[in-house]
């Protein structure tokens, strides 16, 4: 069986963030930044990302990224 994997250089926001939840596993570095910027344009992700985000990291921190709009780093995200 295959595995996609995630490797986050940078910005992972819109849909970046819809592809690396997509993926079985993510690696980030300390730079990447990650985030939903559909709310800064009144829209919801698409593919189901408002549902599959808070399966890969604390769900507060979930929250925070699909009200806000705000971008977080790595650490923050995942830690």
């Amino acid at each position: 069986m295959d595995s996609l994997i995630a490797l986050v250089n940078g910005f992972a926001v819109a849909g970046g963030i819809e592809l690396f939840l997509a993926c079985d596993f993510t690696y980030a570095s300390e730079s990447a930044k990650i985030g939903d910027g559909h709310v800064n344009f009144g829209q919801v992700g698409g593919n189901g990302s408002h549902v599959r985000l808070p399966r890969h990291i604390l769900t507060p921190r979930a929250r925070e990224l699909l009200f806000t709009g705000k971008l977080l780093s790595a650490q923050q995200a995942f830690g």
